[in-house]
């Protein structure tokens, strides 16, 4: 028997943000997954199935899918779907500034399925976002940003007042992830998160390199680089403070982490966005 890659679908290239109309056709797509971008669905009709990794679940329209960067799904439509379909890169937020847009998207990152109930109409904050995506003006981002954020949070707070569903995903990259954001300012060590995961570094890298471009290396440094800006922009503490908030051992290494990253010194970075 021929074997089959899962395709890695890469729909938006260098664009960081698209929206649109769902493509109104029964279809059923192949197996795959997106390649680091995440991809807001909602459906306002529609009959069929949804996988999710190994899970299948009935389309109960209206409601909105919530599908993060590397995870496999496949739609098989049995009557035409109404909708929008939204797709975005990580880096289309600001890590910094724009910290509280990714840390919502994490959270909603285990409710891939939410019910829209008939007293809640998103349509018209998603047909506002595509009229303004399609004819931008100076602040179209910060529009687009604020909408999306707008969209996100009423998600999370329709799926607080759900059933859970049973967890699709419980993966050694999603442990890893998670448990950057607890110790990441604490462990800087591949062989320490390998440890507390109860595997191996070749092992966690494997998983990272799976479901994203990243080694494990890359995710931890990453973490510490935001961390590190949010510090340097949004309080007065002193560099050598910082370096130890962060359990660098000496300023100094603090600092030649940071321009190794960044191309400039912790202090030349808040002298170039802080007057």
């Amino acid at each position: 028997m021929k074997s089959t890659a899962i395709e890695i679908q890469d729909k938006l290239g260098n664009v960081p943000f698209y929206i649109d109309y769902l493509n109104e056709k029964i279809d059923r797509s192949q197996p795959h997954k997106h390649n680091d971008y995440y991809e807001l669905i909602f459906l306002s009709q529609g009959e069929g199935f949804q996988w999710i990794e190994t899970e299948k679940y009935c389309i109960t329209a209206p409601e909105f899918y919530f599908l993060k960067p590397g995870q496999l799904h496949q739609w098989q439509f049995t009557s035409v779907p109404k909708g929008y379909i939204i797709m975005f890169k990580p880096s289309y937020f600001n890590a910094v500034h724009e910290c509280n847009v990714l840390g919502l998207c994490m959270r909603l990152e285990d409710k891939f399925r939410v019910n829209v109930p008939a007293n809640y109409t998103p349509e018209p904050l998603l047909n506002a976002m595509l009229e303004e995506f399609l004819a931008p003006s100076g602040f179209s981002s910060k529009y687009l940003h604020g909408i999306l954020m707008a969209i996100i949070s009423k998600m999370l707070d329709l799926a607080a007042q759900q059933p859970n569903e049973k967890p699709y995903s419980n993966t050694l990259f999603d442990r890893f992830l998670q448990l950057i954001v607890k110790e990441g300012t604490r462990l800087h060590l591949i062989n320490d998160y390998a440890k507390l995961l109860n595997t191996t570094p070749q092992t966690l890298n494997a998983a990272c390199k799976k479901h994203s471009q990243k080694n494990a290396s890359e995710h931890i440094a990453a973490h510490l680089m935001q961390e590190a800006k949010r510090y340097l922009l949004h309080t007065d503490n002193t560099i050598n403070e910082i370096s130890y908030i962060l359990n660098f051992n000496y300023a100094s290494y603090f600092g030649k982490f940071f321009k190794t990253h960044e191309g400039i010194t912790p202090k030349q970075f808040r002298a170039k966005y802080i007057e």
